[in-house]
């Protein structure tokens, strides 16, 4: 988080110099200090949802609340069904139990599993972005010597 901050203040007065040496046209400094906000903004919510986890007795209480729910099916299909109570209860177990495990993959969206999400290569590319941006330098064009 401490990165993130020294990261915006290094932009926000690249941009501050840019625009005190009049390189940058001053109806541009408002959009984009509002774009570094928005930048900042989004980094600290990726980094609340990395940091929060689900309690466990949330999770052990759903996966109890569906495993009761698959356990009684059938007896209140039989009535219905007759027979077909019993593929009916199982193709609804394949689907409650996968959501249960779609929810079990989504709690920790940013580890290295196969599954989840690649924050490492997301944070460099808009590292790279970062640094191309502010690889210009803040001098007056008017100090340029062309030879």
């Amino acid at each position: 988080m401490v990165h993130q901050l020294i990261n915006r203040m290094y932009i926000s007065a690249w941009v501050t110099d840019l625009n005190n040496r009049n390189i940058l046209n001053v109806s541009f400094a408002s959009p984009i200090m509002t774009c570094i906000m928005e930048l900042q903004k989004a980094l600290s919510d990726l980094d609340k949802l990395a940091t929060t986890p689900i309690p466990t007795a949330y999770s052990f209480h759903l996966r109890m609340t569906v495993l009761l729910y698959l356990f009684f099916l059938p007896f209140q299909l039989q009535q219905y069904l007759n027979w077909v109570a019993i593929p009916a209860t199982a193709i609804a177990s394949i689907v409650y139990l996968g959501f249960l495990e779609i929810g079990n993959q989504i709690e920790m969206p940013f580890a290295y599993d196969q599954s989840d999400l690649d924050l490492d290569k997301y944070v460099l590319k808009i590292a790279m972005q970062l640094a191309e941006i502010t690889a210009v330098s803040c001098f007056r064009p008017t100090q340029l010597h062309i030879s």
